[in-house]
């Protein structure tokens, strides 16, 4: 299924530059000075694999776009202005390793003082770490969980043989506190604001539910999807302290289009990213 914002991100972009545009215009003449418009227009993407573009090796896609690619073409096709990306993402990384690794650079931050946009994507490796935690706890093996989907498998294979180990599970899961968590993205969020223009416009995304559309068992489903809210809500929370936007992924589709591993969007979950960031940014002109 094609998601309307996925079909409109093109057209709400273009939009929203020309607008841009517009405005310059009229401040220009108004103001009755002959100074050039602007032609540069900076955007940095922050996160991890999911803007990062990760294709997993059982795609048979040869070219995975992620979103801050997507975003960028769309607005550069303006002809109103150049869009020059800076991104720093990486697989893997986590809240707290975004902080240390880019957040704390110097150079990041210099880029991120000129970025007119900015956005946020990351969260889902916070959740994948808690996952591994839970592997080694059901089954006392110390063996490095690559990716959610085993996880899930496992816990599938053997909850079919022993439903008090699913029970378990769950419990396990509904335990887990997100202090930490919160305290990881305030701080990020905190550095981030105190790093970027004050009229830059920022976007931070909510995490989708991988799960949603396997045949998970009723109760983990349920807890994971209250795990995910729970996370949801506290991005939401900080966003709004920090002055930020949220693009809401969380029910527009993204887990009905993701790569053999089952966490990564494909090509189409990525242009459905990139239309509700899109939305978002384009309410905000």
């Amino acid at each position: 299924m094609r998601s309307k914002g996925a079909d409109r991100y093109l057209k709400i972009l273009a939009i929203a530059a020309a607008v841009c545009g517009c405005a310059a215009v009229v401040i220009a003449v108004n103001s009755g000075k002959n100074k050039e418009l602007k032609k540069e227009f900076r955007y940095a993407a922050l996160g991890d694999s999911i803007p990062n573009g990760y294709l997993c090796g059982e795609c048979l896609e040869e070219d995975m776009k992620g979103y801050p690619r997507l975003l960028k073409e769309e607005l550069g096709r303006t002809g109103d202005m150049s869009v020059n990306l800076s991104q720093y993402t990486k697989n893997g990384i986590t809240v707290n390793g975004l902080y240390e690794e880019y957040l704390s650079d110097e150079k990041v931050r210099k880029d991120l003082q000129k970025a007119d946009f900015i956005t946020v994507t990351v969260g889902a490796n916070d959740l994948l770490v808690q996952f591994r935690k839970l592997y080694r706890e059901l089954f006392k093996d110390e063996e490095n969980i690559a990716d959610i989907e085993t996880v899930f498998s496992m816990i599938q294979r053997e909850t079919d043989e022993d439903p008090m180990l699913l029970k378990e599970a769950a419990e396990l899961i509904d335990g887990w506190e997100l202090d930490a968590f919160e305290r990881d993205w305030e701080r990020m969020m905190e550095c981030l604001r105190q790093n970027c223009k004050e009229d830059a416009c920022i976007i931070v995304t909510t995490l989708y539910n991988p799960v949603r559309e396997k045949e998970t068992p009723k109760l983990l489903s349920r807890v994971i999807g209250r795990l995910i809210g729970d996370m949801n809500r506290v991005i939401v929370s900080c966003s709004k302290k920090y002055n930020c936007q949220t693009a809401d992924l969380s029910d527009i589709g993204v887990e009905r289009h993701l790569q053999p591993d089952g966490l990564h969007p494909d090509s189409q979950g990525q242009k459905i990213i990139a239309g509700r960031i899109a939305e978002e940014y384009g309410e905000r002109q």
